[in-house]
């Protein structure tokens, strides 16, 4: 009579969100639901752990012994497939930042050419003379003396 009358009570009108949290709770152990990856580094953090154990054992007090057996069993499934998300997560993050770098590294030594022939001849032909550098020249030149000009 023990386990039927749990039943039997949590199928009442008065405990139908009791019925629907255990359908959940039940839908959640059989498929291999994954969690956003934001919920699941909360989840799986020491003060998400402990969130979930404290509802856990309010479940369990206060609920069904159906519901409160059920989520003892959805919350370590909960912590677990969190904590290997992360873990998945955090080794995928690993992996990518070493192929980032690798990728980096080749355009970076690889991919680098040397100067054209083009840019040679353009390097060699200009002089680059500072304006300091300026040689006076031995002529004078007639529009100096327009107010507002510069010597070139």
């Amino acid at each position: 009579m023990g386990s039927y009358f749990y039943f039997a009570e949590l199928v009442k009108e008065k405990n139908h969100h009791q019925l629907a949290l255990a359908i959940l709770f039940a839908l959640y152990i059989s498929f291999n639901i994954q969690m956003p990856q934001m919920i699941a580094s909360g989840v799986s953090s020491m003060v998400g752990n402990v969130v979930v154990v404290a509802v856990t054992i309010a479940l369990l007090i206060y609920s069904n012994p159906v519901v409160g057996l059920l989520s003892i069993t959805v919350a370590y499934l909960l912590i677990e497939r969190s904590s290997q998300q992360v873990k998945k997560t955090s080794s995928v993050a690993k992996v990518m930042k070493k192929e980032m770098e690798k990728m980096d590294s080749f355009f970076n030594i690889e991919n680098q050419f040397p100067k054209t022939l083009e840019e040679e001849i353009v390097e060699k032909r200009t002089m680059h003379k500072s304006v300091n550098d300026i040689i006076p020249s031995s002529y004078k030149p007639l529009l100096s003396e327009i107010p507002g000009s510069t010597t070139l």
